[in-house]
């Protein structure tokens, strides 16, 4: 086991839970394969993928030479223009009237990140990561904290 500082990030699409509670799943399925797919296809150096979850794609970064916050900032947003240009093209290239089809639009994707601490462990095949912050990342994407606005 190796201790490490460095990114943690969540690709996690929303309108998920709606989006399969209300389609056909013949359809629903392949179009968040699809959806799913594309993320999968993003991650890289210098992220390495650590599992998906359901309707997320979790990824993290050991890399002590990581280039700079913005370089992740612009991952993020390639990451999210890649999600929505395939989105994009479901919709444009689909006639069919069931509600799979119909909700596309519907889903988009949050990315939720931080910069912290983590242990990485090899089982086996499989690497996973561990520690405080990885349950806050974790807890930030399972129950986002609510934010008001407003005048004082």
């Amino acid at each position: 086991m190796s201790t490490h500082t460095g990114y943690l990030l969540i690709a996690d699409i929303t309108g998920y839970t709606q989006f399969l509670t209300s389609s056909e799943m013949d359809h629903a399925n392949p179009i968040l394969q699809s959806l799913l797919g594309v993320l999968l296809e993003q991650i890289g150096d210098p992220l390495n993928f650590w599992k998906t979850e359901g309707d997320a794609v979790l990824a993290y970064s050991t890399r002590q030479d990581f280039p700079s916050g913005e370089t992740f900032l612009t991952i993020c947003e390639t990451i999210y223009n890649a999600f929505t240009q395939r989105r994009q093209d479901i919709i444009a290239n689909t006639t069919c009237p069931c509600q799979a089809c119909a909700n596309v639009g519907k889903l988009d994707l949050k990315i939720i990140s931080h910069y912290g601490e983590f242990d990485e462990m090899q089982l086996g095949p499989t690497r996973d990561i561990s520690g405080p912050d990885v349950i806050l990342v974790s807890t930030l994407w399972s129950k986002p904290p609510v934010f008001q606005t407003g005048v004082l």
